[in-house]
């Protein structure tokens, strides 16, 4: 038998709208003969999973379970599932001493489990099973909080809970926008983010989603959900319906809220003109931060050092110099609160890097405040604190080993790529050639040329060369024009290199290049 789809899932009918019935008796406390009777039911019928329910524990327990079955009934559910979802439910009412109308958030969370696996593991159930105690607990309990559920099928619950005309239409308004503004409409991981935030709120209609929904399934939800509901967040921006969209990277805390201050131990007066200088400088927010959290390291340096001394107006070129000195020895969570931070690091040296940084933030602060007017200069903050050349010697890059076997299965690929390996989505509105393509990747393998060497590569950078000592075999010798790191050279590379770069130059339109100054190997018709 064929698995079923989710679009094929069980779902009520087109025309059926859930409407709990008024006369349903949903009093919170377990009557004493529905409790008598969930005490024998557990011990002699559901424990042994033998007996069946006589007519009389139906008749106990009807005001527990007609409910259910009319939720399940909506649904369309299998009678081998409602039977499974009444049985989970009857031995949880035992165990908690309380009917479900009762059950907390926390409870229904312990119910369900944190995935179908580990329900089936605890109650033996058939299917999923656990799917419609979701959507039970959704429509009876108003269970909301989805986003700790765990692992579930988003598509399978809408349908049950707010129908398939409702949850297509609102995806399908998702698909197109997300086809007019660039996104991979098929994108299901999206898609569901959408359906988790309805479903969160219980709001069938998209666009009347709030912000702090999706903020709340970023911070509380599944780790593979929060790109995705952040790229919603920025589609829903795009649509005109939040103001901004949520970048989910700062939302994610490496420690709890408030456990950390950058602003202690920082002198009053130097952290009012740290301040101040935050105000009134215009800078990107990640270099602001930066800046802002290093000129605060030197007020605490600055309170250790020279207790006498609390603003920046006071400097002079001799304590400029001197906490130079300082930060050239600076080490790891000094003049800082890490906290939990580097523990495995603290007490060694900064990278140069870091040093680097420093000294450029405070340089930073002391030039815009002179250049403001602020305070009286008194020396030279781009000289003063200028980087020392042995750090500066220590800067370097830092290129990562690549394994022979990786390397190896580059190579084959590279060599044998073919132009069906190339899939392009139906959102791009050109292709780029697939000599060229090829071209750029064996230059890539065989080249030994950085990104920026390869993208300034112009057209005619083969040459070929005659090797009289090989029996008159050619050398292909490439030249690299003038980067940001060198002038130009020439250097001998694998023939490979130089024929596939012939082909694409022998196949290129040159012709619409022909108006330009410079003709860049990897371009195509300026592109």
């Amino acid at each position: 038998m064929a698995m079923k789809t989710e679009y094929d899932a069980p779902a009520p009918f087109d025309y059926e709208v859930w409407q709990p019935d008024p006369d349903w008796d949903c009093s919170p406390e377990l009557q004493p003969i529905e409790r008598d009777t969930l005490i024998k039911l557990a011990q002699y019928v559901v424990g042994r999973h033998k007996q069946n329910w006589s007519n009389c524990v139906r008749q106990r327990l009807s005001r527990l379970i007609i409910p259910l079955r009319a939720a399940l009934k909506w649904m369309n559910a299998a009678s081998t599932t409602t039977n499974s979802a009444i049985h989970d439910i009857i031995l949880e009412m035992h165990r908690l001493e309380k009917n479900y109308w009762s059950w907390t958030q926390d409870d229904w969370l312990e119910v369900l489990c944190s995935s179908e696996e580990v329900f089936r593991k605890k109650y033996g159930s058939c299917g999923n099973c656990r799917q419609y105690v979701l959507a039970i607990a959704w429509l009876l309990c108003g269970f909301n909080r989805l986003e700790a559920a765990g692992c579930f099928y988003h598509y399978r619950l809408s349908v049950k809970v707010f129908g398939r005309p409702a949850t297509e239409a609102a995806v399908n308004k998702l698909q197109e926008n997300m086809q007019r503004l660039g996104f991979v409409a098929a994108d299901n991981n999206i898609r569901n983010a959408l359906l988790l935030s309805m479903l969160c709120q219980r709001q069938v209609d998209p666009e009347k989603l709030e912000l702090e929904t999706l903020k709340r399934v970023i911070t509380y939800g599944p780790v593979y959900m929060r790109r995705s509901a952040a790229t919603l967040s920025r589609i829903f921006a795009a649509m005109g319906l939040f103001p901004a969209g949520i970048d989910h990277r700062i939302l994610e805390r490496r420690r709890p809220h408030g456990e950390y201050r950058a602003t202690s131990n920082v002198p009053e007066e130097w952290l009012r003109w740290c301040e101040r200088w935050r105000k009134t400088a215009i800078k990107a927010p990640s270099s602001e931060l930066s800046t802002w959290y290093r000129i605060l390291q030197c007020g605490r340096w600055l309170k250790a050092t020279h207790p006498d001394i609390h603003s920046p107006a006071d400097w002079s070129r001799d304590i400029a110099l001197e906490y130079v000195a300082a930060v050239c020895q600076m080490k790891i969570g000094q003049w800082s609160e890490p906290r939990h931070m580097y523990q495995n690091r603290i007490g060694q040296l900064m990278t140069a890097s870091a040093r680097a940084g420093i000294l450029q933030a405070i340089r930073v602060f002391f030039r815009d405040l002179q250049e403001w007017g602020l305070i009286i200069v008194r020396f030279n903050p781009v000289r003063t604190f200028r980087l020392p050349r042995a750090i500066r010697a220590s800067i370097g890059p830092a290129p990562r080993v690549v394994a022979d076997d990786i390397w190896s299965k580059l190579v084959w690929a590279g060599l044998n790529l073919q132009e069906q390996d190339l899939h392009y989505g139906e959102q791009l509105y050109y292709r780029y050639p697939f000599s060229m393509v090829r071209a750029l990747c064996v230059l890539w393998l065989f080249g030994g040329l950085r990104r920026d060497e390869i993208l300034r590569m112009r057209t005619g950078c083969i040459r070929w060369q005659n090797d009289e000592h090989q029996g008159g075999s050619r050398i292909c010798l490439l030249d690299v024009p003038v980067n940001k790191t060198s002038t130009a050279f020439t250097k001998p590379v694998d023939p490979i290199v130089g024929e596939y770069i012939d082909c694409w130059e022998k196949e290129r339109n040159i012709g619409n290049d022909s108006n330009l100054l410079i003709v860049f190997l990897c371009s195509d018709n300026a592109r």
